[in-house]
């Protein structure tokens, strides 16, 4: 016996070309493939990418531009240099988060983050406000758009992220 006949050889299947379209009325049905599912993701990553681009001025305020930061973020308290590079730090990692998911669309995990990212910064950006009022009203606003708005896109898209299996029947 050869080592041909020990293998195992996959059947050929015939597949209907209606089969092949990845614009499927099924597979809109169930939310996978299409035109549409990539425009909203492209324009969530391209969001993402203005936002992180934004942010990166706050990552240089925070290592050499202490006074700056104070004046744009923090303008009702005063800040150590320690602070501010701390700050720096943290901006700069959620930068990083933006692009890394900007270019990995379909990594669920990364999205995570990268969504979880939002949620904390806007969180702590607003007990800032209401509890230690370290900021101005005009400060939160700024932050709140820009995060608010990435809050309630990622949400919209959770699930349309990733491929959809389509099993047919």
């Amino acid at each position: 016996m050869g080592i041909q006949s020990q293998l195992k050889v996959p059947k050929t299947v015939k597949i209907r070309r209606s089969q092949l379209k990845a614009g499927s009325s099924r597979q809109r049905r169930e939310g996978g493939g299409g035109k549409e599912y990539t425009k909203k993701m492209k324009a969530l990553g391209w969001w993402l990418m203005l936002v992180g681009s934004l942010r990166l001025p706050s990552v240089w305020f925070g290592f050499f531009d202490i006074w700056a930061l104070r004046l744009a973020v923090f303008s009702n308290t005063t800040m150590s240099e320690v602070h501010g590079r701390t700050f720096g730090v943290w901006t700069l990692l959620t930068c990083t988060l933006c692009f890394l998911w900007a270019f990995n669309l379909e990594n669920k995990p990364l999205y995570l983050v990268t969504f979880l990212s939002f949620i904390y910064a806007f969180g702590h950006f607003l007990t800032e406000y209401l509890f230690y009022n370290t900021m101005a009203l005009s400060n939160l606003t700024t932050v709140g758009i820009f995060a608010g708005t990435s809050i309630v896109w990622m949400l919209l898209q959770w699930n349309a992220h990733q491929q959809r299996h389509v099993k047919h029947a």
